[in-house]
Formats: C-alpha cells, sequence, structure tokens
C-alpha cells in the first residue's frame, strides 16, 4: 500500500477496499470513461481489484476543489467524465453526472494506460444505472 497526497492510503487488495471509498474508471463501447465510487460498499470488478492501486492513484490525483463534499461529483463531470455512485446498501450503481465537457487528451491518455480498464459493451449515456459485473471478460450488466 502506498500512501496518497490526500494522507489517505491508496488500496492494493480487496481487503483494502472493502469498506472505504474506493473510486475505479471502465470505458463504454464508445470509448467514453466513468469514474465508479463504491461508497464502500459498491461492488469492483475483479479485474480492477488487482491493480488497485492503479485506479487509485489516477483517482486520487484528479483535480477537484470541492473534495469530501457533494460538488466532487461536478468537479469529475468538469473533467470529462460519467461519474456513478453506489446507492447504499444494496447498490446498483447510479450514474449522478454527465460530462460537462470534452476530456483533456493528456487525461484520456493517463486513463487509457491502466491496465485492468474494464471495457462496458453498453454506453453510459444510456445506462442510468450499472448493476454488475461477473467477471473481467463480461460485459457490466445494465438497466436504463
Amino acid at each position: 500500500m502506498h500512501w496518497s497526497r490526500r494522507l489517505k492510503p491508496v488500496p492494493s487488495l480487496k481487503y483494502e477496499v472493502d469498506g472505504t471509498e474506493f473510486d475505479w474508471f471502465a470505458m463504454d463501447s464508445s470509448g467514453s470513461i466513468a469514474l465508479f465510487a463504491t461508497a464502500g460498499a459498491g461492488f469492483v470488478p475483479p479485474l480492477v481489484l488487482s491493480h488497485a492501486g492503479e485506479h487509485g492513484a489516477i483517482s486520487e490525483s484528479l483535480a477537484s476543489t470541492h473534495w469530501g463534499s457533494d460538488k466532487v461529483w461536478d468537479d469529475y463531470a468538469g473533467l470529462g467524465l460519467w461519474v456513478y455512485d453506489w446507492k447504499l446498501h444494496d447498490g446498483p450503481y447510479c450514474r449522478i453526472r454527465k460530462p460537462a465537457c470534452e476530456m483533456t487528451d493528456a487525461l484520456r491518455r493517463r486513463l487509457l494506460e491502466i491496465s485492468s480498464l474494464p471495457r462496458f459493451k453498453g454506453r453510459f449515456e444510456n445506462s442510468e444505472t450499472i448493476i454488475s459485473m461477473s467477471g473481467p471478460d463480461k460485459p457490466l450488466d445494465t438497466k436504463l
């Protein structure tokens, strides 16, 4: 485990993710990228868990003037991300923000370098909720 600039550990194993806020990323069939916030309880795909440090390090480095408040979602949308948050306690992930602008090339390149970036066969623009993912080679299931 290593520490982020916000002075909290960046997780690298499942037991370090359970019960803590952890953000991970996925890409849809159109190439759009979303941030998924677990709220300490949301599912994390096995592929992401095996590389949690990559996702955590990028998440921790995202610019946010509203970190720690509900306005953080606006900050992430302002970076060009779709944003999903886990509905406590039993889910699903609910889309709470759409991208407010185009993502910068630099951020896109950085996110695409994540070796464990799950690929979603649907489109985030058509998916208000994300229910589950049964494995790294399976598409995320969606509910409109």
